[in-house]
């Protein structure tokens, strides 16, 4: 249709031209006393408007298709208005009979900021950290439960990545450099601006015993061991893996801490090693999602250990 209408253009100029110039050639369907320039002028050039006219919707259906979510999207963005007030976000946390701690966050921010926490012993070094990423809905943002938590002194942080990793509906709201972000918990780092709050708390009483721990390791394991099951048979993760900044290296990280949340014994003898996830992962990204002798071995001590 759109090249149909392109030829009628390109006839309908030429015929506006011959017909200044001898009238006859372009009006031969006219008797003789009828063909005029002015009558050629007219006809013609009415065909060549109409036709440019027209030539937009004979664009080919994905074009249109393409153009109508690009405003779509445009008009999403649109609806979020740049921040104005100061940013606010205040922690909850609440340990648990399992001595694992359940964090929450109530916000101003957007809907979909995505944010990261991280628990980690205050006073030891190289001690306990356990880390759980989400995003907030209505205000609010609930992570995983981090943990157990032997007795200690904690930090709970929980920090806003830069505006240029956000969605794109939250850039609208913070600012593509985060300049709509103001108040007391804006961090200025190298690559951006930031969000951060913390705080501490104690855990005090009787250790976790070693079948709370391992009932926890359990819950962990099958959590990342089941998102990567969802995740395996999805071709950008054959494309990309883990690479840094990518889709999937929150997973990878999380498993990172996981592997050094849980103590390597306990680990060893539950049968359920967070190292070998990612061993499992990188052979299902080699074999695009397929089964090999490696995943079927690792699957079938998981699942035997997960009982």
């Amino acid at each position: 249709m759109q090249a149909l209408l392109s030829l009628i253009i390109l006839v309908a100029l030429v015929a506006v031209i011959l017909g200044l110039i001898k009238p006859g050639l372009v009006l031969f369907f006219l008797p003789p006393e009828k063909r005029t320039r002015l009558k050629a002028f007219g006809l013609y050039t009415a065909v060549f408007v109409l036709s440019v006219f027209l030539l937009p919707m004979g664009e080919p259906t994905p074009h249109r298709e393409e153009a109508k979510q690009a405003n779509l999207d445009m008009a999403q963005e649109k609806e979020g208005k740049p921040m104005t007030a100061p940013v606010e976000l205040s922690i909850n946390y609440k340990l648990r009979p399992d001595f694992r701690v359940e964090v929450n966050v109530v916000t101003n921010l957007p809907d979909s900021t995505e944010m990261l926490l991280t628990v980690e012993d205050k006073d030891v070094p190289a001690g306990f950290i356990g880390q759980d990423g989400s995003a907030v809905d209505k205000g609010m943002v609930s992570f995983q439960p981090v943990g157990p938590l032997p007795n200690g002194n904690y930090i709970a942080s929980v920090t806003v990545p830069i505006p240029s990793v956000q969605p794109k509906a939250v850039q609208v709201v913070m600012g593509s450099q985060g300049e709509h972000l103001t108040g007391e918990l804006i961090v200025d780092g190298d690559f951006g601006k930031t969000v951060e709050q913390e705080v501490s708390f104690a855990v005090e009483g009787s250790s976790p015993s070693p079948a709370i721990i391992v009932e926890a390791l359990k819950k962990d394991f099958k959590r990342e061991y089941v998102a990567l099951l969802n995740f395996k048979d999805n071709p950008d993760f054959w494309q990309y893996g883990f690479g840094r900044g990518g889709k999937y290296y929150e997973w990878l990280e999380r498993v990172r801490s996981l592997d050094k949340q849980y103590p390597s014994q306990t680990a060893f003898k539950a049968g359920l090693l967070f190292a070998n996830l990612p061993i499992m992962g990188m052979e299902y990204m080699r074999s695009r999602g397929q089964e090999t002798p490696a995943t079927q071995s690792h699957r079938k001590d998981i699942e035997k250990a997960l009982q």
